[in-house]
């Protein structure tokens, strides 16, 4: 006769009672409706050159730091060196510009304050030397690190015929390790470029790339438990919608579409709101007045995707 394991039966009793663990608010608006931070499971975010994926990822990791106190470990070679992802990360903690020549920049003493709070909280991977992407989690966990992030996927280490049976074995690697280690893990994964059947044919507009679009095929969406993707019509452009595709298990979120702008002097997203830019800060919704571009010379040449200073 089987024993009762008694640790498993107070378990189910105290699910039935409270129901599901929730994911954590990330104070993200409207977004926080579709989606929510749930340790133990993992998000893809995907999307086509310039249109946002890893701002909204840094946007997810730097709200998760200020409401919950996550420790984050980042592999983002797509970012830039180092040094770059801490001046940014920099920025965004405390909404000043890390380049002198503008207006709203840091004094030497909050150089020094934000980049040691990111630098006991972020633990940033170089990739001096090359690393799969099991390595990384691994490491990630080891190191005691809440979540662990790639930017990305084909920036890792990679056997040389990297085919569907690496790529199914690998990601189911990812989830097990991921929810045995109450982990989270996010992965920056580009789609394959568009082609005809990916522009509307009534206003010609690019349409977002769909879960099956991804490099490397269908076992994305197969294994994948969460899908967000970023996407824009123009490159320059500063307004995003974010696609929430998929969500696993349910208690994350559900799937839809809400639109969120970016603001280039403090590098945070923000809705509109009778004409109010509502950011997201720690404390959720923080409401501040129009800024006016021009004071940190918004014409200058940059990219989106990437890190304007």
């Amino acid at each position: 006769m089987k024993t009762i394991n008694n640790d498993i039966l107070d378990k189910v009793i105290h699910f039935w009672r409270n129901g599901a663990e929730p994911p954590l608010n990330l104070g993200m608006g409207t977004f926080n409706e579709y989606y929510g931070l749930k340790l133990g499971t993992v998000t893809d975010i995907t999307g086509y050159p310039y249109s946002g994926k890893t701002l909204l990822l840094k946007e997810i990791l730097v709200n998760s730091y200020l409401k919950h106190s996550l420790k984050h470990c980042l592999y983002l070679p797509d970012d830039g060196d180092t040094l770059e992802i801490i001046a940014n990360l920099t920025h965004k903690l405390s909404g000043k510009s890390f380049n002198r020549k503008y207006p709203n920049n840091l004094s030497e003493n909050e150089v020094y304050r934000y980049a040691t709070q990111i630098l006991n909280d972020f633990v940033i991977v170089s990739d001096d030397n090359a690393i799969t992407p099991v390595e990384f989690w691994e490491k990630s966990i080891e190191i005691g690190c809440d979540t662990a992030s790639i930017d990305s996927w084909n920036v890792m280490s990679h056997p040389d015929s990297m085919g569907t049976s690496y790529l199914a074995k690998t990601l189911s690697t990812r989830n097990r390790l991921a929810q045995v280690n109450n982990k989270h893990f996010f992965t920056i994964i580009h789609p394959k470029n568009p082609t005809s059947i990916n522009y509307d044919k009534k206003t010609g507009k690019l349409k977002e790339p769909s879960t099956f679009d991804l490099m490397g095929g269908s076992e994305w969406n197969n294994n994948g438990k969460n899908i967000i993707i970023v996407h824009k019509q123009a490159r320059e452009g500063l307004e995003y919608e974010i696609h929430i595709k998929k969500t696993k298990p349910r208690i994350v979120g559900m799937t839809g579409m809400v639109t969120m702008n970016f603001d280039i002097n403090s590098q945070r997203f923000y809705e509109e709101r009778d004409l109010k830019k509502i950011f997201f800060y720690d404390n959720g919704y923080v409401e501040k007045k129009q800024t006016n571009l021009s004071e940190v010379d918004n014409k200058f040449e940059y990219d989106n995707d990437e890190t304007p200073f």
